[in-house]
């Protein structure tokens, strides 16, 4: 079964944030997005402006993991609900 791990780093405060959702819970629409955003080698252009969040997400599988780093403005709304702030 095929699950993310998402990290959340950045924001006004600094707050850190970590969540996790199988791939079965997402939509057709999350899922085709995610698949997009984990092809390729090529590394995501960063949101302009300050105080921006960037995501850490790990897709983790049956044949392995892989990590990319997600801007705020190309996250999907059901990754970043997910996430809950960290102390």
């Amino acid at each position: 079964m095929e699950r993310f791990i998402i990290e959340r780093r950045g924001g006004i405060a600094g707050l850190k944030g970590r969540g996790e959702i199988a791939a079965d819970e997402l939509d057709e629409n999350d899922r085709e997005t995610l698949k997009s955003l984990f092809k390729g080698g090529r590394k995501l252009p960063r949101d302009e402006g300050a105080d921006r969040y960037t995501y850490t997400v790990t897709r983790v599988s049956v044949s392995g993991s892989k990590t990319v780093e997600i801007p705020e403005t190309l996250i999907p709304r059901a990754l970043a609900r997910c996430v809950k702030d960290q102390l």
